[in-house]
């Protein structure tokens, strides 16, 4: 059962992304007051390699949308709601891994530190698990390379978020996701990408995060569905009245919070709006945020804030259910500002000149 709710306008404001050396097509979200969410420059990639090249049997590939479904802004859908991701559909058993590749047009480049992969959308009738390792090139005609610690496994009920952080950043020209394939108990074998979100930071999950709500719509909508670390499974309040809210109890208590990934619900017409609060201040850190059908986007504060629980308020749902499905708090390793390499340098030959004098 999926909750349906009247579609309203999303508060819209274009992000640039101040570590990228091209111009994406961000993602268009805001908030009034507290931070900024990051651009996703995934989102400015071109479809590279269209044979999307397997090993094992020859396949037949059914797009649901296109690959760039990868990097859309949203990571929810599951069963035949499914148009937020991207989905090859094999025909037959015997693939045992897909290539998805994506240009940077122009042969522009990003740098990136952390990689948050939304994949394998699995539900009823799938067997096994699907793995996938990401790969990078500084070129789009350069040899990949696997990005360290970019790897990982998802389950096969629903889909799984992973967070693949390094200190060292990433360039990237082209980016090549390379997936074993899930097997229906039909025959058929599928490979499935939701979301690819490549940040400029360093971002480190605060982890062992319960959750507790004001009210649940019934038993399979838990306050514990918005800390679980899935992309579709979410916590849905009573109904759609303002004031509802969800309280999250940090794992780690003192934790500095940066950054914070939201994903709302699933759907064309689900919309929901809220302002953040941190332990028990009576003023919210952030005020605005607005998602609509599964927006999934990083949000990082303008001041780091160290707490130990953090409380989503809610406002009115028109026609509908308040619900969201995940929010996963970080902490941030920021990536120096080029003003900052800049200032570094002119103070290190300042430095130099009063020492020669």
């Amino acid at each position: 059962m999926r909750i349906r709710s009247a579609l309203r306008p999303i508060s819209v404001a274009a992000v640039a992304t101040a570590c990228s050396l091209f111009t994406p097509s961000a993602q268009a979200l805001s908030v009034a007051t507290g931070g900024t969410f990051y651009s996703n420059p995934m989102a400015g990639m071109v479809v590279g390699d269209t044979s999307l090249t397997t090993t094992g049997a020859s396949p037949t590939f059914i797009s649901n949308g296109d690959l760039t479904k990868s990097f859309d802004g949203k990571a929810g859908g599951y069963g035949t709601n499914e148009t937020s991701q991207y989905t090859a559909n094999a025909n037959m058993a015997g693939v045992t891994s897909t290539n998805f590749n994506w240009n940077v047009p122009g042969g522009g480049t990003f740098d990136a530190k952390t990689f948050i992969v939304s994949q394998n959308l699995g539900y009823s009738g799938f067997t096994g698990s699907e793995s996938y390792q990401l790969a990078a090139s500084p070129t789009v005609g350069g040899a990949f390379t696997n990005i360290a610690g970019a790897t990982g496994t998802a389950g096969t009920t629903d889909s799984v978020i992973n967070v693949l952080s390094s200190s060292t950043a990433t360039t990237v020209g082209k980016l090549k996701a390379s997936m074993s394939s899930l097997v229906s108990t039909g025959g058929n074998s599928y490979a499935l990408m939701q979301e690819i979100l490549a940040i400029p930071d360093q971002l480190t999950p605060i982890t062992g995060n319960t959750a507790v709500a004001d009210s649940t719509y019934n038993a399979s909508y838990p306050a514990s569905h918005s800390v679980d670390g899935r992309a579709a499974l979410e916590w849905a309040a009573a109904d759609g009245t303002a004031g509802h809210t969800l309280t999250i109890t940090l794992g780690t208590p003192g934790s500095s919070v940066g950054a914070i990934l939201f994903e709302g619900e699933a759907g064309a017409t689900r919309t929901c709006t809220f302002d953040v609060y941190f332990d028990s201040d009576v003023s919210p850190t952030i005020t605005g945020v607005t998602l609509t059908d599964a927006e999934t986007a990083v949000l990082k504060l303008t001041t780091p804030r160290t707490a130990s629980t953090m409380k989503l308020v809610f406002g009115a749902e028109t026609g509908g259910i308040t619900a969201i499905e995940e929010v996963m708090p970080f902490t941030v390793t920021p990536a120096p500002e080029p003003a900052s390499l800049s200032l570094l340098g002119l103070g290190a030959l300042a430095l130099l000149r009063r020492r020669r004098a």
